[in-house]
């Protein structure tokens, strides 16, 4: 009778694994609509992780790199990032409007580092970038993007894995902001020369910290695929309640790929922002600096770089 017992509760629980994979559990292809197809075909899902180790020789008592972005810890392990981007990518279209956009969030050490003014995931998050970007059909494609986006400021990318050396160098670590929000203009003059106008809340500030709004222009030459110049100018009020003092500069940067495997790159500043004396004065404050970087291709995406001249 005992084992009879179990024979029957075995049967029922076969009965119910039966009915479960015999269900239809998915959904079938004919009702999914042509417009939700579309939407999930060009929309990209992409991150990485990454962490890191330098090794200070002068062994600083505090344990932190002096002057340092992101590779502020001395001689210890850190999780620098974990990023996550979903993106609807928008190309030029001649013709026909397009829309898409762009979430990318960053977490780990790094992110208290890059987190704007007025927003606030906490010290181990950020949203780097979320906006919107329309393609209006006029002359050869006409692109807004409306949102927090990362800068076009500088050579070197937020995302410092992606540059020639991990370290950001002095110009991206104390001259060049992470984000900006607000709306970008970008039409491309030619096949290879596009024009960006870049109007926002200013530097690294989701709420505007003073009355007046920032300006950038941006000029690209990609005559080929082996060389790149950008030209960059920007001005606009940055200190806190402070609207009649500006912050303005001008760049520029060149990359060029000497051979498959070589690949060179070079950018120089200037900019000035009056009232920013760091004692509290009302001098201007100037900046100029330039730098080179080298990187030799070994196999893929590794290689060897070097930070010459900065």
């Amino acid at each position: 009778e005992e084992q009879k017992s179990k024979t029957d509760e075995l049967e029922k629980r076969l009965a119910i694994v039966e009915a479960t994979i015999k269900g239809d559990k998915f959904v079938k292809q004919e009702d999914v609509t042509e417009t939700t197809r579309t939407f999930i075909k060009g929309t990209e899902l992409s991150g990485f992780v990454s962490g890191s180790y330098f090794y200070n020789f002068n062994h600083p008592t505090s344990r932190e790199n002096t002057g340092r972005g992101f590779d502020t810890a001395s001689s210890e392990f850190m999780l620098n990032k974990a990023v996550i981007k979903l993106e609807r990518p928008v190309e030029y279209n001649a013709f026909d409007w397009a829309a898409g956009f762009n979430v990318t969030t960053v977490f780990g050490q790094d992110a208290s580092y890059m987190q704007p003014a007025g927003f606030d995931l906490g010290t181990d998050g950020t949203l780097f970038e979320a906006n919107i970007t329309i393609n209006a059909p006029l002359g050869n494609g006409l692109k807004l993007t409306i949102g927090e986006y990362g800068t076009v400021i500088g050579y070197e990318s937020t995302m410092t894995e992606q540059n020639f050396n991990w370290s950001g160098g002095y110009l991206w670590t104390l001259a060049e902001p992470f984000t900006h929000t607000g709306l970008i203009l970008a039409y491309p003059i030619t096949s290879t020369l596009e024009a960006k106008i870049l109007i926002n809340n200013g530097w690294d500030n989701v709420v505007d910290n003073n009355n007046s709004l920032s300006y950038i222009g941006q000029l690209t030459w990609t005559p080929n695929d082996n060389n790149t110049l950008s030209l960059i100018g920007y001005g606009g009020p940055e200190m806190d309640n402070n609207s009649s003092q500006w912050r303005r500069g001008v760049e520029a940067w060149a990359e060029h790929r000497c051979s498959p495997k070589f690949k060179t790159a070079a950018q120089i500043d200037y900019g000035q922002e009056a009232g920013a004396d760091a004692n509290g004065g009302t001098r201007r404050l100037v900046w100029h600096r330039g730098l080179v970087d080298l990187r030799a291709d070994r196999k893929m995406e590794r290689g060897v770089a070097r930070r010459i001249f900065q």
